[in-house]
C-alpha cells in the first residue's frame, strides 16, 4: 500500500499541481470523517427499523471503514505535499547549477540515520459543551524534521539531500555518492539559513569542518535534540554522538556546550562559543521559528526578538 501511495503521489510534474492534489486528498479525508460522524449519529438516534445489535454493528463497521479511508487519503495528501516540496527543492538546485540565484531557501544538514528518529508525543484534552467538560484526550506525534520544515516556511523552503518521497519533511534533492559534497557546498553558499543536526558520522563531520572553517557559521543553527526524543537509541545515540561533536568543534577552536538532555538550539554567529541558546521543544514549531527569526535579525545587525 505504501508503495502504491508513493507512486500515486509522484505523478505530479510541477509543485503547484502536487500541492493542489495534496490539499484535495486531505479534503477527501475530512469528508470521510464527516460522513462517518453523520452515519454514527443516524445509527445512534434510532431513526431506523434496525435492532440495537445491528445498529451497533453498523456503526462499528462504519467507523472502521472511515478510519481506513482517513488514514489512506491523509497519507496520500501528505505524500503529495511532500512531492511538491521535493520538486521545488530540485528546482532550486537546478537553478544553482545554471548559475542563477533562486528564491531564499534553508538548508538542512543531518546524518541520514537521524531521519524519523527524533520525535516527541504530546497529549491534549478534547473539550466540548458549554462548561468545556473534557471528553477525552488526543495524542499527537511531532517529528523533528517536520517541525523544522514548518518553522522555516517564513524564510523559504527547507531543502536537503535525499531521495524523493523517502520522508515527509524537507524537500529532497537526489544526487549520486560522488557529487554529494559538491552539492552541499553549492547549497550552503546561497542559503539564507543553515540548520544542522551535528553527529559523529563521517559525512556530517566533514560538513561541520566546512561550516567552522568558513563564514557559514554566522548563518548556521545547530540542533541538540532531546535525548528522550530518540526513537531508537541503538540506531542513533544522541549523548554518544554529541561527545564526538564537541571534540570536532574543540579541534577547530570552538566551544560546543555539553549535551543537553532536554534539547537545545544554538547559534554561534561570529564567536567561538554560542551567543544565542534556547531550549528545543519539538512540539512547538512557533518557538523554533522564533529562534530562527532572532538569528536572521542578528545577521542583519538588529536586536534579537
Amino acid at each position: 500500500m505504501a508503495s502504491l501511495l508513493r507512486t500515486m503521489a509522484a505523478r505530479g510534474r510541477d509543485p503547484a499541481a502536487s500541492r493542489r492534489a495534496g490539499v484535495a486528498w486531505h479534503g477527501v479525508s475530512a469528508l470521510a470523517l464527516a460522513a462517518c460522524a453523520a452515519g454514527v449519529i443516524w445509527f445512534a438516534t434510532g431513526d431506523h427499523d434496525l435492532s440495537r445489535t445491528v445498529a451497533l454493528g453498523g456503526a462499528g463497521a462504519l467507523i472502521l471503514v472511515a478510519a481506513l479511508a482517513m488514514a489512506t487519503f491523509g497519507e496520500l495528501g501528505d505524500l503529495s505535499l511532500q512531492h511538491a516540496r521535493d520538486l521545488k527543492a530540485q528546482a532550486i538546485y537546478d537553478a544553482l547549477g545554471r548559475g542563477e540565484t533562486p528564491p531564499p531557501y534553508v538548508v538542512y544538514l543531518r546524518p541520514f540515520s537521524s531521519t524519523d528518529q527524533v520525535e516527541t508525543v504530546a497529549m491534549s484534552a478534547v473539550a466540548s459543551g458549554m462548561q468545556g467538560s473534557a471528553l477525552g484526550f488526543v495524542v499527537s506525534r511531532y517529528e523533528l524534521e517536520q517541525q523544522i520544515e514548518r518553522a522555516t516556511r517564513h524564510f523559504g523552503p527547507l531543502v536537503c539531500l535525499g531521495q524523493s518521497l523517502e520522508h515527509v519533511g524537507a524537500g529532497r534533492i537526489a544526487v549520486d555518492e560522488a557529487s554529494w559534497k559538491d552539492a552541499v557546498l553549492k547549497l550552503c553558499e546561497k542559503a539564507a539559513l543553515i540548520v544542522m543536526l551535528p553527529s559523529s558520522r563521517a559525512g556530517t563531520l566533514w560538513e561541520i569542518e566546512h561550516v567552522l572553517a568558513s563564514n557559514l557559521i554566522d548563518r548556521t543553527v545547530f540542533v541538540d535534540p532531546p535525548n528522550a526524543a530518540i526513537a531508537n537509541k541503538k540506531r542513533y545515540d544522541q549523548s554518544r554522538e554529541w561527545r564526538t561533536v564537541r571534540e570536532a568543534f574543540a579541534a577547530k577552536g570552538f566551544t560546543m556546550p555539553p549535551d543537553s538532555r532536554v534539547g537545545r538550539l544554538l547559534f554561534f554567529g561570529t564567536a567561538r562559543a554560542p551567543t544565542l541558546l534556547a531550549r528545543l521543544d519539538i512540539d512547538a514549531e512557533d518557538n523554533i521559528a522564533r529562534f530562527f527569526r532572532s538569528v536572521i535579525r542578528i545577521r542583519k545587525g538588529e536586536r534579537p526578538a
